[in-house]
């Protein structure tokens, strides 16, 4: 599995800030596919500083996200020890949050398959105000 440390991200893809997607292979399938083809539609140019990070329980289903969607967006698996955890992480929501390497956890949004327009407002936001 492509496994990396929280601070390793910022190494990996040279980046100072990061939008990251936070998905567990448990969550929603459909609210996965539907974020990420919001992602693609709307910053394409920046897609270089957005993660889709993924906690799975075996290589599999890693393997199996990460190439349906390698072609879109990086995509990493977070080793256990180092992993983000929040009372999120325990509900098994996606979630976005941005990174920095100082501020590892700032704008957490959960986004809700029936309100996208809401996700695009908060991407729109991150991009213009914190990612250029």
């Amino acid at each position: 599995m492509n496994l990396i440390s929280f601070k390793d991200l910022f190494c990996a893809k040279r980046r100072e800030k990061l939008l990251i997607l936070k998905y567990d292979t448990k969550s929603c399938n459909i609210c996965l596919s539907q974020d990420i083809l919001l992602l693609s539609k709307l910053h394409k140019k920046e897609q270089e500083s957005v993660i889709l990070l993924v906690s799975a329980s075996n290589v599999n289903e890693f393997k199996i996200i990460r190439e349906k969607y390698k072609d879109k967006l990086s995509v990493y698996g977070m080793k256990e020890e180092s992993s983000v955890i929040i009372g999120i992480d325990k509900e098994l929501l996606p979630y976005y949050f941005l990174a920095e390497q100082d501020k590892p956890l700032r704008m957490v949004f959960i986004p809700d398959k029936n309100l996208s327009n809401l996700s695009r407002s908060y991407l729109n936001y991150v991009f213009a105000n914190y990612i250029r």
